[in-house]
């Protein structure tokens, strides 16, 4: 796990813009821009905020921006910090308000607003953290660890690694001993050279390059291509544990509960991410059942084949892509025939 301290871009906008569009950006659920497909533009899959009175987003920005303005000490007294999880690993909706709670703390920041928001759009699953510095009652700015607040921020991973059992970094800054003591580690070991400058395996700095969530991915529909507006729910899946976060819900395997999810729900469509494995796509096709009943599959011919045999042996109601025919609704002056209430379609 690491951290990483995002400067303040050089702008001429006041405090009260930068603060709404970082804001925006920390709770957009999609990244604009991106291809149509849905698990193509997904960004953050679980927001919070803290320190608020108001109970609403655009109230809550209003209300940071309002504080922000108080202080004439500080032309920009807003932090924006990431902490970045390994490509293999994904904080629960629980362990993301434990990692926020510690990380506040460290820093001596808990009294203080503060917008977050999990990200899935890079190879590593990473945390925003946007932090008020003005304190809501003495209306100072709080200069955390007496300005080093990147090494405090350092502590607060040690501290969030230990807490919830992650890989701890080769090159960490700290490390929590036996008795809870925080121990900083000797420099010259965390200058040792990286296998020939290459980063080390695992090592967790988000990247821009498209994560395997971005991909084109193998997915299930419903038979009659209208989706359901109804609200997502866990189910049990047996093998596989199931993780709300609010915008979707993670299902991984018993046995690997902290990594990355084999499927997800999305509510319109249920994405396989392992779409090799027998098991993940076995529960995948029995979730497809019990939300829908009749569902399509969608992906390469593999998978495709895998979930025709899976079908057959535990009688999935597994139909045929959408016909020819029903696309030329889509050409038509009248459009597609829109859904019914539960989702069936109206032909006439």
């Amino acid at each position: 796990m690491v951290v990483k301290k995002v400067r303040s871009p050089r702008s001429s906008s006041s405090v009260g813009i930068r603060i709404g569009r970082l804001a925006d950006y920390i709770d957009a659920p999609e990244t604009p821009g991106k291809p149509e497909r849905v698990e193509a533009r997904e960004k953050c899959i679980y927001s919070g905020a803290r320190g608020f009175f108001m109970t609403t987003f655009a109230a809550r920005k209003l209300e940071m921006q309002a504080l922000a303005r108080e202080t004439v000490h500080s032309r920009n007294p807003i932090g924006h910090y990431v902490l970045s999880w390994r490509e293999d690993e994904q904080p629960t909706p629980e362990q993301v308000e434990e990692a926020v709670d510690l990380f506040l703390d460290e820093l001596n920041l808990s009294a203080h607003q503060v917008f977050y928001g999990l990200h899935v759009d890079t190879e590593h699953v990473h945390l925003h953290l946007m932090i008020n510095r003005v304190h809501p009652t003495t209306l100072k700015v709080i200069e955390s660890n007496q300005g080093f607040d990147l090494e405090a921020a350092h502590r607060a991973v040690a501290r969030i690694e230990h807490a919830q059992g992650w890989r701890r970094e080769a090159r960490g800054r700290y490390r929590v001993q036996e008795d809870g003591a925080l121990q900083r580690e000797r420099c010259a070991a965390r200058q040792e050279p990286r296998d020939g400058g290459k980063r080390p395996a695992g090592h967790s700095c988000p990247r821009r390059r498209p994560p395997a969530e971005q991909r084109p991915q193998a997915r299930l529909t419903p038979a009659d291509g209208c989706a359901r507006a109804e609200p997502l729910q866990p189910y049990d899946l047996g093998a596989f544990i199931a993780v709300g976060y609010g915008r979707r819900v993670d299902y991984r395997r018993r046995d690997s509960a902290r990594q990355r999810p084999g499927l997800v729900d999305r509510g319109a469509e249920i994405v396989v991410y392992a779409e090799r494995d027998r098991e993940t796509v076995r529960a995948a096709l029995h979730l497809a059942t019990q939300k829908w009943g009749a569902f399509q599959v969608e992906g390469d011919a593999a998978y495709q084949a895998l979930c025709r045999r899976l079908a057959a042996e535990y009688a999935f109601p597994l139909r045929a892509p959408v016909p020819p025919a029903r696309e030329e609704y889509a050409r038509s002056p009248g459009g597609a025939p829109p859904c019914a209430p539960g989702g069936v379609s109206r032909r006439g």
